[in-house]
């Protein structure tokens, strides 16, 4: 797992410092959603899932 986090890191940064006289806040390659949101969503959204799950797994198993 730290050397699949470590691999995600290396390329959200050199993803960033590609773009690095762009505003990560202007438009992205989808043309939905700003650079910035992008990085966000990538980075936030699976603790959000796992967060989730774990939720429901300690309810199911009586824990909560």
């Amino acid at each position: 797992m730290p050397r699949r986090l470590a691999n995600a890191h290396v390329r959200v940064v050199a993803r960033v410092e590609r773009k690095a006289d762009e505003s990560p806040y202007g438009a992205c390659g989808d043309k939905q959603h700003t650079l910035g949101r992008m990085i966000r969503l990538d980075t936030s959204s699976p603790y959000a899932n796992a967060h989730a799950r774990l939720r429901k797994w300690k309810r199911a198993g009586g824990l909560a």
